[in-house]
């Protein structure tokens, strides 16, 4: 997102409409007086106080119209200094894959434990990325048939699957081309005869919002990771974890 800078313009709007109604008055009241102490003689005529109205309101506008077109130039000087300067971030899952065709990656320790789904965080583009940092973590599943996301939070914990990205460092920064690795906790739990919670097979989203802003300040941005966990139990009671659908998405400004 930009960062967003007020204008005054309600303030410029007020302040030109006080001078387009009140100069000429005021210009007719000191004349007026000035008169009357004999300073000046003569006032002039109603067509000389319409041109003289005329030429200050005319200048009252002329001044706000250049106030406009200064200001336009340089938001649209800022949003190209913006897009030039711009950051792309990219990720990548990069675990030990046991099966490409399938996408089946390697966590022998997840069973009542904590094992590791490593993805990079990758600087793309040949601009600094500054401040990233994780704003949110998203656990959902897909309704295909209403083209919903319903969050399952509660549901993984029932289901005895826990996880989670660790921040080990917040607001990195990352140069052109620059990469950073990042790694999310992730667990089953078994009932006391040794199956799972989950049964023979679950499968949900999870997702992660980073923010980072360019080396300038200029602008705010987001991007989304997201990729579908499959879990399966085979025959032998050992889960095979599947990741599917690996996406990145750049969020509107």
């Amino acid at each position: 997102m930009k960062k967003k800078n007020k204008f005054p313009w309600t303030l410029i709007l007020i302040v030109t409409a006080i001078i387009i109604v009140s100069a000429p008055v005021a210009t007719y009241l000191i004349a007026l007086l000035c008169k009357n102490i004999m300073v000046i003689p003569h006032l002039g005529d109603v067509d000389a106080w319409i041109s003289f109205s005329g030429s200050i309101i005319g200048g009252s506008l002329t001044m706000l119209a250049l106030i406009f077109t200064l200001h336009h130039e340089r938001k649209v000087s800022e949003e190209n200094e913006r897009q030039n300067i711009r950051p792309t971030l990219f990720c990548k899952i990069k675990n030990e894959v046991l099966d490409v065709q399938c996408g089946q990656i390697s966590l022998p320790n997840c069973v009542n434990n904590y094992d590791q789904i490593y993805w990079e965080l990758s600087n793309v583009s040949s601009n600094v990325a500054d401040h990233i940092r994780i704003v949110d973590q998203q656990t959902y599943i897909r309704d295909a048939d209403n083209d919903e996301e319903i969050d399952c939070n509660l549901l993984l914990e029932e289901q005895g699957i826990s996880i989670m990205t660790v921040i080990v460092k917040d607001h990195i920064s990352l140069e052109p081309h620059g990469s950073a690795m990042f790694q999310t906790n992730f667990g089953l739990e078994t009932l006391d005869d040794g199956t799972f919670k989950t049964g023979n097979a679950f499968d949900f989203v999870y997702a992660i919002t980073i923010e980072y802003k360019d080396i300038k300040g200029l602008g705010i941005y987001k991007s989304k990771f997201s990729f579908h966990i499959n879990i399966n139990i085979d025959i032998h009671n050992k889960p095979c974890i599947f990741i599917e659908s690996a996406s990145n998405m750049l969020l509107e400004d």
